[in-house]
């Protein structure tokens, strides 16, 4: 059967309602690139509930966390050293996804986060944050661009689980951000960097699957084999947990 993959979700308020009006949304691109490796896509709305996040846990084999906007420095212990280049935070979001992640990690969940959930994982595990990577690191090269197409370059290190899944240790991909990886987490290594050395990659050592990513392979792994093999490892590792789809389905199955 497959893996129940849960993946979470942006929340946003329609600036054009009055009042305001909340919305929970996804791109597309995560769905498909999940479907397509053989996993079932489920969204995860944010919520504060305790009870809910509990069940989500309950029901997925596996964590996906989306690209965001910023995050409150405060989750980074750098409040007072707010910078003028954050936009965009969402305190629930966040509070939410470091809820989720905690309990996926304890229940062994694989988890893949990428752009946004990439950084939220290192903070999730006492690392830090590049609040604006030009205005912090002036001679760095362009990371906020297009990322409907390959970008820059990346160099993959060797013998990380990283350079085992896509077997090449140089790749061009698709980068759209303005913050970065600062100080990193205990318990995670880099596998990748970029050439101004921006963590572009990060794995854990203690956890038989957690990984993120700054780029985004989403949207690209129709096109570049190298992307569609992080899916499909992601997928493998989380059905390792397909005796929980079972359990789960004949848990919350409601019947007519």
């Amino acid at each position: 059967m497959r893996p129940i993959i849960g993946i979470t979700c942006s929340y946003e308020n329609d600036k054009e309602d009055t009042p305001k009006k909340y919305k929970h949304l996804i791109k597309e691109d995560y769905v498909n690139a999940i479907e397509d490796a053989g996993g079932i896509p489920i969204l995860l709305p944010s919520t504060e509930r305790e009870d809910i996040i509990f069940t989500y846990a309950d029901m997925i084999n596996g964590l996906l966390i989306t690209g965001s906007d910023d995050m409150e420095p405060g989750f980074y212990n750098e409040r007072e050293e707010a910078d003028a280049g954050i936009k965009g935070i969402d305190p629930k979001r966040t509070i939410f996804e470091l809820k989720l992640y905690h309990k996926a990690v304890s229940r062994e969940i694989p988890i893949l986060g990428i752009c946004g959930g990439h950084q939220l994982i290192n903070v999730a595990g006492g690392g830090t944050l590049y609040q604006d990577i030009l205005l912090q690191l002036p001679n760095s090269i362009q990371h906020s661009q297009d990322d409907s197409y390959p970008n820059h370059i990346i160099e993959i290190k060797h013998s990380t689980r990283l350079h085992k899944i896509i077997g090449v240790t140089s790749l061009e991909v698709n980068s759209n951000h303005h913050q970065s990886i600062k100080d990193l987490a205990g318990g995670f290594i880099v596998n990748a960097t970029a050439s101004d050395r921006i963590i572009e990659g990060i794995e854990g050592t203690n956890h038989r699957f957690i990984m993120g990513l700054q780029f985004h392979p989403e949207n690209l792994y129709k096109e570049k084999e190298m992307f569609r093999r992080i899916f499909n490892e992601f997928i493998k590792t989380s059905s390792d947990n397909n005796n929980l789809v079972t359990k789960n389905v004949h848990k919350y199955k409601k019947v007519y």
